[in-house]
């Protein structure tokens, strides 16, 4: 008996469009602009936030002494804020206002990104303490606590930049950064020098507890729904986070990553936590009970990392090395996908919805994009006709910029 192997020109198209399909099921092709955009000499930029509302991203010059404001619809350079002093952090409140610390003039800049930039009344402000570190905000935009590392101080004011209170508590020891938590009921303060997490209630602007952590808490974030605060010990050896139950306000787990844990991201539900290890290269996956699930190699001192809002893909700056480059991980494998290449020393990076990424290199004075290009095989509605061939579907839309959770913090 003989069996007839030839292939119909029907069947074969079929096969193509299934071949094609698993093949592309989500590639990406991720592009980095050429040129970068120029920010000026000696700028140092060190740290990148966006107003998804306003379609900006805002870039602080560490040397420059300068803001950055760039266009997300065309990367271009719209304009530089000058006068903001050694900008090392910068906040974008749910209602478009930026905020700036200002070191040198222990002041608070405020500007509008949806009216020009222009400054708030009354900005800036003095925080009534000494180098303003961090800023972060009620999701209400009601309260603005700001961190004073050189005066072991907080500061509180209302959404009209009125202060209501400085607070002078012995327990702040060089407080770094600040994050408040989503009720907008309680802000969460890293002391650098202590080993130690404070408590400060908002509406009463008071002290209410002291969380014992590891040393030089460098980094802070609310994990999923906001029950778990978790803390990235940066001097611990090896390095450690400490998660935080912040409804008892007590630390029910330490987790051993690598050296220097730093950057804290995690996708939509919790479920996945990363977090970036600047002194052993490595990037630590972990789920959301804090076991951890792989270790990540990366490039040389990775101090930030950021995820898409689709949860497909983070971004991490390799700030040293030779060559500046960013690594891509792809999050369903938990590896990496590829390495960019951008400029010398990307200290920071911030990310556009799943659409761009926006990194700040400090030596060469510029920001790369990065446009993030996903195609998925188009699914046929009806048979294809012998002669048709497989055709990819169009580009992803890309999703919404997520409202930021932790303002960036150099």
């Amino acid at each position: 008996m003989r069996i007839d192997m030839r292939i119909t020109a029907a069947a074969l198209a079929a096969l193509l469009i299934v071949a094609a399909g698993v093949g592309a099921r989500d590639a990406r092709a991720d592009t980095v602009s050429a040129p970068p955009i120029d920010l000026g000499l000696a700028q140092s930029p060190r740290v990148v936030a966006i107003s998804p509302l306003a379609g900006k991203v805002y870039v602080g010059n560490h040397l420059g002494n300068s803001v950055s404001v760039i266009s997300t619809s065309n990367d271009t350079l719209l304009k530089t804020i000058p006068n903001v002093s050694h900008p090392g952090a910068i906040h974008v409140g749910n209602d478009g206002r930026v905020y700036v610390p200002d070191h040198d003039t222990n002041a608070m800049h405020v500007f509008d990104s949806m009216n020009g930039d222009a400054p708030i009344p009354g900005s800036p402000v003095a925080t009534g303490g000494i180098v303003p570190s961090a800023i972060d905000t009620t999701p209400d935009e009601s309260r603005i606590v700001v961190t004073n590392e050189g005066s072991n101080s907080v500061s509180v004011f209302d959404h009209n930049l009125t202060l209501l209170k400085h607070i002078t508590d012995l327990a702040f020891s060089k407080p770094h950064e600040v994050v408040i938590n989503p009720s907008g009921t309680k802000a969460y303060i890293a002391n650098k020098t202590s080993s130690e997490v404070t408590v400060v209630d908002i509406a009463s602007t008071s002290v209410v507890g002291h969380i014992p952590v590891g040393p030089d808490p460098a980094s802070m974030r609310f994990i999923g729904n906001g029950s778990t605060l978790w803390v990235a010990n940066f001097l611990a050896s090896p390095g450690t986070i400490s998660r935080i139950d912040t409804s008892s306000d007590t630390v029910i787990g330490t987790v051993t990553v690598g050296n220097g844990p730093h950057g804290l991201v995690d996708n939509a539900d919790g479920s996945l936590v990363l977090v970036a290890n600047q002194s052993s290269d490595t990037v630590t996956a972990m789920d959301g009970s804090g076991n951890i699930l792989k270790t990540i190699p990366v490039g040389t001192s990775p101090q930030r990392i950021h995820m898409t809002a689709d949860g497909k893909r983070a971004y991490v700056p390799n700030e040293g090395g030779v060559t500046g480059s960013v690594s891509v991980i792809d999050v369903a494998s938990l590896s990496v996908i590829a390495t960019l290449a951008v400029g010398a020393s990307p200290s920071s990076l911030a990310v556009l919805g799943s659409s761009k990424v926006y990194v700040a290199n400090r030596i060469d004075n510029t920001v790369s994009v990065i446009t993030i290009q996903e195609q998925a095989a188009a699914a046929p509605t009806s048979p294809a006709a012998p002669t048709d061939t497989p055709r990819p579907g169009a580009s992803a839309t890309p999703a919404a910029a997520p409202t930021p959770n932790n303002s960036p913090v150099a």
